[in-house]
């Protein structure tokens, strides 16, 4: 085995951290990618019906299904970057099975954070990346829900009328904004 010297430490570490800013990047780009996609076609399935109980439901169980999946991504990634690419690990009471994995990266997606495992090396970019991913996606999907909610129980099938409308400048040259009343 080769002494590591300060220079090589630095070498390692460098490339270490190259390789984790590229797989937590390909992680941003992959679950942003998928749950643009996921939210794209249950928009197409909500456009234009009636909100009922039964489609909330089944609205509510595909979002879950898509950050699963995205925790499920996060999860391989980690056990890609412990295992194969020498990225570091989790810390904590673990075997390193597949399990505990899907556990850290559903505690840090959602920024839950226990605490009980933590990750050690330049797992930890990885890490800090998708918890700021997840709380964005998680917030993406209460945004979408939201909007299928909102107002008279159909997503977006017509476009809406401005909820304020700006009255012609008067002498003073200011636009003044006026709430529509048929809006409110």
């Amino acid at each position: 085995m080769e002494a590591l010297t300060p220079v090589t430490f630095v070498h390692s570490l460098d490339a270490q951290l190259g390789v984790a800013v590229a797989l937590a990047l390909a992680m941003l780009a992959t679950t942003t990618a998928l749950h643009y996609q996921a939210l794209h076609l249950l928009a197409h399935a909500a456009s234009g019906k009636r909100v009922s109980q039964r489609r909330i439901v089944a609205l509510l169980f595909a979002l879950v299904a898509v950050h699963l999946i995205e925790v499920a991504l996060y999860a391989g990634a980690y056990a890609i970057g412990a295992n194969a690419l020498g990225l570091g690990a989790l810390r904590g009471q673990t075997d390193r099975a597949p399990l505990d994995f899907f556990y850290f990266a559903a505690e840090t997606y959602s920024t839950l954070g226990y605490g009980d495992l933590v990750p050690v090396g330049a797992l930890r970019l990885v890490a800090s990346v998708e918890a700021l991913n997840g709380l964005l996606l998680l917030s993406w999907s209460g945004a979408f829900l939201f909007g299928v909610l909102d107002g008279d129980g159909r997503y977006l099938s017509t476009p809406r009328q401005p909820r304020y409308r700006r009255s012609p400048s008067d002498a003073t040259g200011v636009n003044r904004l006026h709430i529509n009343e048929e809006q409110s």
